[in-house]
């Protein structure tokens, strides 16, 4: 009788864990949700903490897709890059490609070069918080303010406020 009464409750718990959905699907699905309805803000919201919770490579695809219908294009050339690292073999490389290169063209046509350059040469560039590469760097950047951060190993991290102005280019150097 006390291994029935003990039995009950992990039976519970197994039962629950088996009928209630995991944070990640429900991360993902109310993704899906999201952008179907165009709010690929909180679409994009949801699937990034989806991936965190289960690095699914699908959902770089997604999170690229988000930032490319807000017009984050290099946001989402790095996201499809990302996702074909993760799934080199992807049935859809070509599309995916064929789709970074045409947001390639559009940054270039849009964004002003920004370029990030540090003596030595090397350091790891942070841009709002987030990776981008090593300098010396050079990319296009939607116009706006940005924090960015230089970290070399070695040196005291370097940053700086950094304003892009969408009528010429801009030089970041440490």
């Amino acid at each position: 009788m006390a291994s029935m009464i003990k039995i009950r409750p992990m039976l519970l718990v197994l039962c629950w864990m088996l009928l209630t959905p995991s944070a990640y699907a429900g991360s993902r699905d109310e993704g899906y949700n999201h952008y179907r309805q165009g709010n690929y803000r909180a679409a994009l919201k949801k699937f990034k903490s989806a991936y965190q919770q289960e690095a699914d490579p699908a959902l770089l695809y997604n999170v690229a897709k988000c930032h490319e219908k807000l017009a984050q294009y290099n946001d989402a050339i790095r996201y499809f890059k990302k996702y074909l690292s993760k799934v080199p073999d992807a049935s859809d490389r070509g599309d995916v490609e064929r789709i970074i290169a045409t947001l390639r063209r559009r940054v270039k046509a849009t964004y002003p070069d920004v370029e990030f350059v540090s003596a030595p040469p090397g350091a790891n560039v942070r841009l709002d918080e987030e990776f981008i590469g090593q300098s010396p760097l050079k990319i296009q950047l939607k116009p706006g303010n940005y924090e960015v951060v230089f970290q070399l190993r070695g040196h005291a991290d370097e940053e700086r406020k950094i304003k892009v102005d969408p009528t010429q280019p801009l030089r970041v150097a440490v």
